[in-house]
């Protein structure tokens, strides 16, 4: 797996120039709006996954650290990571597995990411790529017809969506460098919630119901209390 490393040496000056008229002041020029974006059937039906309905902004207040994700039981599990000593990359990975588990419609372990580390001993920022790829025989024109147009879901529903993963190798990289736990401490809580269940959004509960019968079969029907494992 080859993890890409961007070291952010100096910082970018911004120039303001302040310019002096005379007379009356010129009009401002100003851009058309641009179009608005159509999505497919295919793409509406992907965003439907995520809890864009949810009321996320609760201001919090804290002194020595703070942990912050798209899901409650992940953001906690970073928490527990920090007050027990761990560091903010220890953190960041627990909360990445737990993600992978508790928020599998993003969080996940088939995918990729970004993260960006800054080390005060050294005072380096490093900026970790660990996207996904595309597989070696991926073309440029494998989502479009024989007329060029793109086939609608294509690129979300078949196992043409599929790239290289590089999530797991990038956190345990991570780890590794920069973090002061060992990956079976980290990794633990999210086997624990894989492992018992947990609670589930109103979006996630409508999201696994319709993808069910993509499951793999013979398993037995789930009663539907609000929970779920990832078996």
């Amino acid at each position: 797996m080859n993890i890409r490393h961007t070291l952010l040496a100096g910082s970018v000056v911004l120039a303001l120039a302040s310019l002096t008229a005379c007379g009356s002041t010129p009009p401002v020029a100003t851009a058309a709006p641009a179009p608005a974006v159509q999505q497919t059937a295919s793409a509406q039906a992907a965003s439907a996954a995520y809890d864009f309905d949810m009321d996320v902004f609760h201001p919090v207040v804290a002194r020595n650290g703070m942990v912050a994700s798209e899901q409650e039981l992940a953001s906690q599990i970073g928490l527990d990571i920090l007050k027990a000593g761990g560091n903010a990359v220890d953190a960041a990975v627990g909360i990445g597995f737990a993600l992978a588990v508790a928020l599998p419609n993003a969080g996940n372990l088939g995918g990729g990411g970004f993260m960006m580390v800054h080390d005060a001993k050294t005072g380096k920022s490093v900026a970790l790529d660990f996207r996904e790829v595309a597989p070696s025989k991926a073309t440029r024109d494998m989502y479009l017809d024989a007329k060029g147009n793109v086939v609608d879901g294509k690129s979300l529903y078949t196992h043409y969506a599929v790239g290289v993963p590089g999530t797991v190798a990038g956190m345990e990289h991570a780890l590794k460098s920069w973090g002061t736990l060992p990956l079976s401490r980290v990794i633990a809580p999210a086997i624990e919630l894989a492992d018992k269940g947990f609670p589930v959004s109103e979006t996630l509960a409508r999201s696994c119901s319709k993808r069910r019968r993509t499951w793999a079969s013979g398993l037995p029907p789930r009663p539907s209390s609000g929970r779920t494992a990832n078996p």
